[in-house]
């Protein structure tokens, strides 16, 4: 083997092993410094195109929904920025009475309306317009903006800033309107109550709505009106009409140009009252007469249809005019109504609450009967009263009746007989207070009738149970008293009438029906009222008709005789309820006729009138001498 010279020796670094330069992948895995490879490269390009790429798609996918499917929304929105909608209220519906005569229906009320969102923006062009509606509608400035800017209102809504302007000077109005901005002449539909206060405790009245109005009925418009009292409450969401709307164009200087479309508000409901017109109004005009000559406190008189239990009449005085809710012009007669004394809101011959007096006998008759106190020829020896221990009972006819039977206390409305059998004398046996109460009861009395009317009060029916917790015993005079239709007994005109329809009909107690039926604005029927009976026989036939009886002889020789000269027979029953420390009385009339086949019931009472023969009788019988000898046309 050659050795090398030394100097051919290789050094230390020389004797390492020859290496190429390390690859790529050797460096980047052992934490170099080395150029990464290029098909990693490549691959973190398409990376970075690819993210870009997909958010590039995505936006033009979402503008493509945008246009596509979001096109009729963006056009809306566009359009409400173009276009202005502004509501036409809906008139209410019509109320008529049985035979097709109005009685309520809506008249045109031209009025000075602003549109907030139609007036300029600029402060300077906003004060000169208001100052303009000022001057032309003869209001101070102030006035004017209370009116546009009341907060129950939107800023599209028609704002009436002037109402009830005469149709003449409406014209004019409109002429000089015509180039202020949003301002115009709109004909509100009006309710109009054809016959004021005598149909008033029956229709009521409308008037604006207030936020608890709001809060029942949301999806009411603060323009709307809601009705308040009588039937436009009862039936207001039958009588409320559907608004439409009118869209006018707007230009960016927010003017109003003409209308560019108009949906036509659909009127609300008509009802066909059970009511006859003429009856109504001539028996208001009696009653109110009546009360000034005896200068009564009031009156009321309920007439129903025993056949089915129609209202034919319903009246209460004194009363208000429904017209002074239907406009500010009339504030201080509606103020007065509130506020009167005399109650003009009452409607006293729902809520009226009177001692009955002798009309109660003939029920009182019946129930005796029923429950086999006395048989109609059953005889009780009527001397003048009763005594009891240290009380006296007293019959109104010193001396007494003599002997009586049921048809003759009836017709004499003897108070000792009704003593005997209600409370029980000597060997006759009484009803007792429990009896008695159960018997009324069924009569209706002591409970609502079922009226469609708001607010009616149930009367009251006393029991032992009752007067024990006023810490005070039931004694028999009490018994006596409530037999008589004294005492704690208080009945409402109506249930008098109803069950006075139960007696003439021959034993059927009817629910009140007041409004026939409801049809649409063409016509169609919504919905019809059919009779309603609460109670089948109240009393076995025959024991009705032995009260029947009683009653028709009070007409031929009894309390009634006056009511003879009829152009038909009729029976009927007086009363006179004592009530008060004073000595006054109520005077109630009670009849109905024809005899032998009833078609009208009637109940008239006179508060404070004094006897029922002489205050009560002659409006019922004027009443039914009208309604007996009208034509058919009529």
């Amino acid at each position: 083997m050659t050795e090398l010279p030394p100097w051919s020796q290789p050094t230390l670094d020389e004797r390492r092993p020859t290496r190429t330069r390390p690859d790529v992948d050797e460096m980047w895995h052992v934490g170099g410094s080395a150029r990464p490879d290029p098909l990693v490269n490549e691959r973190r390009r398409w990376i970075l195109l690819l993210i870009p790429s997909i958010m590039l798609f995505g936006l033009l996918t979402r503008l493509g929904y945008l246009q596509a499917a979001q096109t009729d929304a963006y056009r809306d929105l566009v359009d409400r920025n173009q276009y202005r909608q502004v509501v036409l209220p809906a008139p209410r519906g019509v109320m008529t009475d049985r035979h097709g005569a109005t009685v309520v229906d809506n008249a045109p009320n031209y009025s000075v309306t602003v549109i907030p969102a139609g007036l300029p923006r600029s402060e300077p062009e906003y004060r000169a317009t208001i100052e303009q509606i000022a001057t032309l509608t003869e209001l101070d400035v102030p006035t004017v903006e209370e009116r546009i800017e009341n907060k129950k209102y939107s800023r599209s809504d028609a704002i009436p800033v002037l109402e009830r302007i005469p149709y003449e000077r409406a014209l004019t109005l409109s002429i000089a309107l015509a180039d202020i901005p949003g301002t115009s002449i709109t004909a509100f539909p009006t309710r109009a109550y054809r016959f004021g206060p005598s149909f008033a405790p029956i229709v009521g009245y409308i008037g604006p709505l207030t936020e608890a109005d709001l809060q029942r009925f949301p999806q009411r418009l603060m323009t709307d009106k809601i009705g308040k009292s009588g039937l436009e409450y009862t039936y207001d969401a039958l009588l409320s009409g559907t608004p439409g709307y009118v869209a006018y164009e707007r230009t960016g200087q927010n003017v109003f140009l003409a209308p560019v479309t108009r949906k036509s508000p659909i009127p609300g409901n008509t009802l066909r009252l059970s009511i006859d017109a003429e009856l109504q109004n001539r028996l208001q005009e009696k009653i109110r007469s009546m009360i000034t000559s005896t200068k009564a406190t009031g009156g009321a008189a309920v007439a129903i249809d025993p056949r089915n239990g129609d209202v034919l009449a319903l009246v209460s005085e004194p009363t208000y005019d429904s017209n002074w809710f239907t406009s500010p012009e009339f504030k201080t007669e509606a103020t007065e109504a509130l506020t009167n004394p005399k109650r003009l809101l009452l409607n006293r011959a729902i809520s009226g609450q009177y001692p009955s007096g002798s009309i109660v006998k003939p029920l009182i008759g019946a129930i005796a009967l029923a429950e086999n106190i006395v048989t109609p020829s059953t005889t009780i020896m009527s001397v003048g009263g009763f005594k009891v221990g240290p009380n006296t009972f007293p019959d109104w006819k010193a001396g007494g009746h003599g002997a009586t039977n049921l048809a003759k206390a009836i017709s004499e409305s003897v108070n000792t007989y009704f003593y005997a059998i209600g409370g029980g004398y000597e060997k006759q046996p009484g009803l007792g207070v429990e009896r008695i109460v159960r018997g009324l009861t069924n009569f209706g009395w002591g409970a609502v009738t079922g009226i469609e009317l708001p607010n009616e009060a149930d009367g009251f029916l006393p029991t032992k149970e009752w007067r024990e917790k006023r810490a005070s015993p039931w004694r028999l005079g009490d018994t006596y008293h409530i037999s008589i239709g004294q005492g704690d007994v208080v009945v409402t005109p109506l249930q008098a009438a109803m069950s006075l329809a139960s007696i003439a009909n021959g034993g059927t107690l009817y629910q009140p029906r007041l409004v026939l039926e409801v049809t649409s604005s063409d016509g169609k029927v919504i919905k019809s009222n059919e009779p309603r009976i609460v109670q089948q026989q109240v009393v076995p036939a025959d024991y009705v008709r032995a009260v029947q009886v009683g009653m028709r002889q009070g007409v031929l020789s009894g309390s009634s005789q006056s009511m003879q000269d009829l152009p038909v027979a009729v029976a009927g029953k007086t009363g006179t309820a004592e009530f008060g420390n004073e000595g006054k009385t109520h005077a109630w009339y009670t009849a109905y006729g024809p005899y032998e086949e009833p078609t009208i019931a009637i109940v008239v009472i006179i508060e404070g009138g004094g006897e029922g023969h002489a205050a009560a009788l002659p409006v019922a019988k004027d009443a039914l001498n009208w309604y007996f000898r009208r034509t058919p046309s009529n």
